[in-house]
């Protein structure tokens, strides 16, 4: 991911221009405009080249820009006009609020097929419960599931184990995907109490525990 900020001309007082190059992906470019907008940056205008097929060397170095050379793999190049930025500060924190956001995306959009996998597995553990009790709130919980996994747009994914009211969840170490494999949503910083709810007899019934992080996303997704 390229991500880096240029002076169009000494002539030109009012312009900065932001300039990206990466994979083409979804969501790059509104992922884009939330963190500048949370900058306080006046956009301009978007200039936006997607699906670039290019051939590349293994270091990186352009080796052909031919569509249909073999191997060639779509990418994205984006021109953003900001408001003038001639602070060195402002210009590198800039880069690297656009680049941290960036790479949330490509690591959405890499593991999203595994977090789907892995919300279709829970649908098949609670489809083995078989207890008559449970039968219609277990039914309500598939339906929702297999609801979000039809129409949600998943970024991030981790497991907990709860071992007992008294104790907090343990983390699984291995289980990141998406987002969460960041280091700036590591489980210190995700607080995973054990729900209420969690242990209590009386509710049983309940399949799932809907909760709120109180970090903000970095990566816009379509509602």
């Amino acid at each position: 991911i390229f991500v880096d900020v240029f002076q169009p001309s000494q002539d030109d007082h009012q312009h900065t221009a932001l300039l990206i190059n990466m994979a083409d992906m979804p969501f790059v470019v509104d992922t884009v405009r939330l963190v500048l907008s949370r900058s306080d940056h006046d956009l301009y205008a978007f200039i936006n080249a997607s699906d670039v097929r290019i051939l590349r060397h293994d270091k990186g170095q352009i080796k052909s820009l031919d569509q249909d050379k073999k191997g060639a793999q779509p990418e994205l190049f984006l021109i953003v006009s900001l408001n003038r930025i001639t602070d060195v500060h402002d210009i590198k924190c800039l880069i690297e609020r656009v680049h941290l956001a960036l790479q949330d995306v490509d690591l959405a959009v890499s593991d999203w097929q595994k977090m789907q996998s892995r919300m279709s597995v829970a649908i098949s553990n609670l489809t083995a419960i078989n207890d008559p009790q449970l039968t219609p709130y277990r039914d309500e919980a598939i339906d929702f599931m297999k609801w979000l996994l039809k129409f949600f747009t998943f970024i991030g994914y981790r497991e907990y184990k709860a071992q007992s009211e008294s104790e907090p969840l343990t983390f699984c170490a291995d289980s990141p995907l998406g987002v969460l494999r960041a280091n700036h949503f590591s489980p210190k910083q995700v607080d995973a109490s054990s729900p209420p709810t969690l242990f209590d007899p009386k509710s049983i019934e309940r399949f799932i525990v809907v909760g709120k992080s109180k970090i903000r996303s970095t990566i816009h997704r379509p509602p």
